[in-house]
């Protein structure tokens, strides 16, 4: 599942059919995700896009010049399902920083 800027993720539980905790003590979840965190930081691969999309057997990040994201039946089915939104609108400025020099100021430019 791919979440754009600002999105999260809400999850309920249903702990009716739980046995009753002793007096005083709570109940927690354990909540665990396995998957990539693309920042839209100015020290980030690629910030402004969701290409390239990241995979657990990839050598580096961004890939290897002969390495690309798997093409299976379950990979394409998967990203039909789940990778279905488009922003549109004007399009994200994009910042860098320019150095001048070892010891000029850096200068920011949109």
């Amino acid at each position: 599942m791919i979440f754009g800027s600002g999105e999260d993720l809400d999850l309920e539980f249903d702990g009716t059919g739980l046995p009753n905790l002793p007096e005083g003590w709570k109940r927690d979840y354990f909540f665990c995700a396995n998957g990539y965190v693309k920042d839209m930081d100015y020290y980030e691969a690629m910030p402004f896009t969701v290409s390239a999309m990241p995979f657990h057997s990839m050598s580096s990040y961004p890939y290897a010049f002969d390495e690309h994201f798997p093409v299976t039946p379950a990979s394409v089915q998967y990203q039909l399902q789940w990778n279905d939104r488009m922003e549109s609108g004007r399009p994200t400025a994009r910042y860098r920083f320019h150095f001048q020099g070892r010891n000029a100021r850096p200068e920011i430019s949109r």
